[in-house]
């Protein structure tokens, strides 16, 4: 009898383990569903930069000829600024 109860009390506190392993896991999922709804955020708004500088990059080209070297670099250091940014959000979510 004693073994079934020291048994039973076993059980009893792996149930209450994993209910509170459960729990955390759980905590853990919704922390994770709200940093992968920012970075999904991030990214669109960071590609709808990229897209907006490219209408401005063409716009620019058709209005008033080339870039000078300076705007072409800083237009250059800005686009793979956004493309890395792009790149890690992407790698984030695992595409």
């Amino acid at each position: 009898m004693r073994e079934l109860l020291r048994k039973l009390e076993m059980s009893r506190e792996q149930v209450l383990h994993l209910e509170a392993a459960i729990s955390l896991l759980r905590r853990e999922n919704e922390l994770l569903l709200v940093s992968l709804q920012e970075q999904q955020a991030k990214a669109t708004a960071l590609e709808t930069e990229c897209a907006e500088w490219k209408e401005r990059y063409e716009a620019k080209q058709g209005a008033s000829g080339p870039f000078s070297e300076e705007e072409k670099a800083e237009l250059q250091a800005k686009i793979e600024l956004y493309l890395k940014e792009i790149d890690s959000c992407l790698n984030f979510f695992g595409d």
